[in-house]
Parts: C-alpha cells; structure tokens; sequence
C-alpha cells in the first residue's frame, strides 16, 4: 500500500464508475467540484481515502484555508484530493468519486496513485468532468464538450449531445490522467461545460448540463430536481440583473443570436431532457457492463 495515499478501509466494489473532479485551471463556474460535490450528497457517499497532501501541493501556490471567530482559529485546512465510495443497493454497478485541488507537484506520481487504485478496485469506466468560460449565453441550454480514445464511450456522449473537443494548448490533470488510462487500456472520458464568461461565480446551470448527460451515460440514479430548482433561482437572478445592465443584454443577445445560428438542433428542454435519456438507456441497456 503507498504511503502517498491514505486509506480508512478498501472498499470491494461491483465493476465501479470513478467519476473525477478537480478544482483550479479546469473548474469554471465550480462545474468539476460542483458536480462531484453534488454527487457525493445525494448519493450519500463515504469517505475512504485521501493524498498527502505534503506530497502533490505547493502552499505557498495552493493556500491552506483558515476561519477565524473572534480571534481564534476554528478550522485550518490543507489544500487535499478525497475519494468516496457509493454501493449500489440494487447491486447494479457502484462509484468511486475524487474530488480536490489540481496538484502542484509530481503529476506522474498522483496520477499513477489514481489509476492504481481504480484498477484495483475494478473500476470500469473513467469520467473526468469539468468546466472553461466560453462565448455562450445564460439563457441556452448548456452546451457540453468532451473527448475519448474509447470509441463506444464517445459514441455514447455523441448522442447526448456531446461535442468532440478540438484543442491545442496547455493542459490540466484532467489530459494527465486520461493520457495513461489509455496505456492501461481503461475506457475514460472527459466531460466539459461550457459556463458563460460573464458569470464567474458557482454556475448550477452548468452543472446541471453536465451532470444530465453523466447519469445518462453511467445511469447512476441521481435525482437532479433540487439542482433543476437552484438552477431556477440563478436564472432568474441573472436575468433581473440584465434588466438594469443594458450593455450586459446587448452582449448576451449577440451570444444567442451567434448560438443559434451555428446549432441547428433545437435545445433539450425539461421532460425533453427526461425523454431523450430514456430513450438512451432503451436503446443501450447494457451501457453499465462495458
């Protein structure tokens, strides 16, 4: 067992979904954290594991976290990578979740201890999820990227409406680790937001337009209403905050007449969304077995 990664117990698992989420460069709008996070909570997983934290961050770069009352620390804490467990009661397929801050330091190593320990809990398939500001409006559905080396993963994202990246450029963990999944032959893929550059601030809406394409593909059973309500309530604060912001109106006009003319499918909406994924599971029933 490493030293680099501790452990409270070694769950046994049934062939697990590992759904990843770091927080940093690729964490737009809080997608990656807020969707692992939201997971997490309403599956009511466990905690079994954690990084050193000494090991993978620099604090002088990644900060440790302090709250003061009157003068008194009441908690302080390091920069850290957790992992959490979900046993499906239907004994269908079970999850393995990581969340925390990108490392600083010695990405071969971190990403070695991750892939180690899914292939020793039998995970099955990788999801890496997270967020990146684009030129797209709050008023659209969002629009979701991704990318994977395994082509029935692909296709699978494919009819969720999920676009292939085309990227060239400097790169997150996220590439780190679906890179050498693919030398272990592991099936992986990467699922993106895109959040709206005026809105910098914890995005439901983005969360929620990953996280109905993540549970149609991995079928894990997630109730996404009290997202779908929070999602409400952000809309309406924005756009009341358009009302009085001209300027912010004009721009985000110009970023759905732009949308518009280049998706030609008309957006999913409500029980759209519902219908398009069951329709999905019907015509891919034995999507939890690959």
């Amino acid at each position: 067992m490493s030293d680099l990664l501790h452990r409270t117990e070694t769950p046994t698992l049934r062939s697990p979904i590992f759904i990843m989420g770091w927080d940093g460069w690729t964490n737009a709008g809080e997608v990656a954290t807020g969707v692992v996070g939201y997971l997490k909570d309403r599956l009511g997983a466990k905690k079994f594991a954690e990084f050193d934290s000494e090991a993978f961050y620099q604090f002088t770069h990644n900060r440790p976290m302090v709250a003061l009352r009157d003068g008194k620390i009441r908690s302080f804490t390091y920069p850290r990578t957790e992992l959490f467990y979900w046993q499906d009661p239907k004994e269908r397929q079970d999850a393995v979740l990581l969340v925390g801050a990108e490392p600083d330091l010695r990405w071969p190593s971190y990403v070695k201890e991750i892939l180690d320990l899914a292939q020793e809990l039998g995970v099955s398939r990788l999801f890496a999820v997270g967020g990146f500001y684009d030129n797209v409006p709050h008023t659209r559905d969002t629009p979701c990227t991704g990318g994977s080396d395994d082509k029935p993963l692909m296709d699978d994202l494919r009819q969720l409406r999920v676009e292939p990246s085309s990227y060239v450029g400097p790169t997150g963990i996220v590439t780190a680790v679906l890179h050498e999944a693919k030398q272990r032959s592991l099936p992986a893929a990467s699922l993106w937001g895109r959040a709206p550059h005026y809105v910098q601030i914890p995005n439901p809406k983005a969360w929620h337009g990953v996280l109905w394409r993540l549970v149609g593909v991995t079928r894990l059973p997630v109730d996404l209403v009290p997202l779908m309500k929070r999602v409400q309530g952000f809309e309406q604060q924005l756009n009341s905050q358009m009302e009085g912001n001209r300027q912010m109106a004009d721009h985000v006009r110009e970023l759905e007449q732009h949308m518009d003319s280049m998706a030609p499918p008309e957006p999913l909406r409500g029980d759209e969304i519902i219908r398009s994924v069951e329709e999905f599971f019907r015509q891919n029933p034995d999507t939890p077995q690959r």
